[in-house]
């Protein structure tokens, strides 16, 4: 039988045990094991602190869910209606289009006739197809946005009309863009859908 090696480690049963069976030194078992159980502590150690931080993390609050509900609100309250009012302004100009260009056809054919027109076909200008605004016939504009009448018609001037229609319809304050025409000289003027002169922001 081996003899148990002396060493200045404090005596262990487990150590020994294992001193005699292999014949190699007990500190350096000791001293194995004493590493194996810190990395198993340090091991439960983190898993005990990483429990615990997620025990503490938390998610949001109603109260906080509630504020920012209240934000998203006002923000929406505050940017549709910009939105909205910033394509009803984009969309004027197929009105301002429109008008130009009935405006040049008529001096085109004023040039050659002895009054203006009061027919889109004389103008050859066929719109995107034909509306009607009241009793009044005319055509639509290139993006359909509005109708175009013309009316008054003489020598010396006309009236063209463009209505605001389908999406446009909307656009309450600007429902009708008119250009009245007398003696050469041009004037532009709008009306609200409901009647009345709007504002000049609609040119």
């Amino acid at each position: 039988m081996s003899t148990l090696h002396t060493t200045q480690t404090p005596k262990n049963t487990a150590c020994q045990r294992w001193s005699f069976l292999t014949n190699k030194d007990e500190t350096s078992y000791c001293l194995l094991s004493y590493r194996l159980l810190e990395s198993s502590y340090c091991k439960i150690k983190h898993t005990r602190q990483y429990m615990k931080t997620l025990s503490h993390s938390r998610g949001f609050t109603l109260i906080e869910l509630m504020i920012v509900v209240a934000i998203i609100g006002i923000l929406a309250a505050i940017a549709i209606p910009a939105f909205s009012e910033y394509l009803k302004k984009s969309r004027r100009t197929d009105a301002q289009a429109a008008v130009s260009a009935v405006q040049q056809a008529q001096e085109r054919w004023r040039a050659n006739n002895t009054s203006y027109t009061s027919s889109f076909t004389d103008l050859s200008i066929a719109g995107g197809g034909t509306c009607t605004v009241g009793a009044a016939t005319g055509i639509l504009s290139d993006e359909n946005y509005y109708c175009m009448t013309l009316s008054g018609n003489s020598g010396t001037g006309y009236i063209v009309t463009a209505t605001a229609r389908g999406k446009q319809s909307g656009d309450t304050d600007c429902g009708a863009l008119v250009l009245t025409v007398t003696n050469g000289n041009a004037a532009r003027s709008s009306t609200k859908s409901g009647g009345g002169a709007s504002v000049g922001k609609c040119w």
